[in-house]
């Protein structure tokens, strides 16, 4: 791993090749100091919409200080480095193969005792931060699948996808059965890293698998999510 670079506190990077490595640790519990949420973004060898999907969280109507941003790419551009180090997001420089490993990344870098996902082509509604920490502190949840829509270039909604039911659906792993798996599937419970949520705790218990993740972690995250002690909402 590169040395790590500070500006005035508000610029991490950290160079990831080869062997993965941690950045820091934390215990899962919160403390005092420490933002509730960590937004981590995911960038891959495009350069087009990461401003936009940053903006899309900066402008949450949740307080600043109760999140932090991440965002992990492969690649340096003076222009999008410069605009979020401006920002206080922290940047990783991360040129491993393999969605899982950058994930896993990902997770070494953050504080927050909730982690919300962003891949960098999306954006997120203005409430999403503070819907996801009212469901986190209501409900003791480890997962969280939330709804979404599809839009066009101009943010116009062509698609939105609700929920068949009328309030949360609930599950853990003493729940599943196939009817319980089918209603999942209808709801495209597992669909894209944008509409997932996990607790911190569920995130270090993957840390050792993520390494073998090549495709679809958001598959990954709702199985491994579903099949732990704790509940997931959905």
């Amino acid at each position: 791993m590169s040395e790590s670079i500070n500006t005035s506190g508000k610029f991490y990077l950290a160079h990831f090749g080869g062997d993965s490595m941690s950045i820091y640790k934390t215990t899962g519990t919160h403390r005092k100091g420490v933002p509730m949420i960590s937004v981590l973004i995911t960038v891959y060898n495009r350069k087009d919409y990461v401003i936009r999907a940053v903006n899309s969280v900066l402008n949450q109507d949740l307080r600043r200080d109760k999140f932090e941003i991440i965002v992990s790419k492969n690649f340096i551009d003076q222009n999008i480095d410069n605009y979020l180090v401006k920002e206080n997001c922290k940047l990783i420089y991360d040129e491993q193969i393999g969605i899982g490993n950058r994930l896993k990344s990902l997770i070494n870098a953050s504080n927050g005792e909730i982690l919300v996902f962003l891949e960098d082509d999306d954006l997120f509604n203005s409430s999403k931060l503070t819907y996801v920490l009212n469901k986190f502190c209501s409900h003791n949840v480890v997962f969280l699948h939330n709804e979404y829509a599809a839009i066009d270039d101009s943010d116009n909604v062509i698609l939105r996808k609700s929920k068949s039911i009328n309030k949360d659906l609930e599950i853990t792993g003493s729940d599943i059965n196939f009817d319980v798996l089918k209603n999942l599937y209808n709801l495209k419970a597992f669909f894209c890293m944008s509409n997932i949520s996990i607790r911190r705790s569920l995130a270090l218990d993957m840390i050792p698998y993520l390494s073998e993740v090549k495709i679809s972690p958001d598959l990954f995250f709702f199985l491994y999510a579903i099949n732990s002690s704790g509940t997931s909402l959905f």
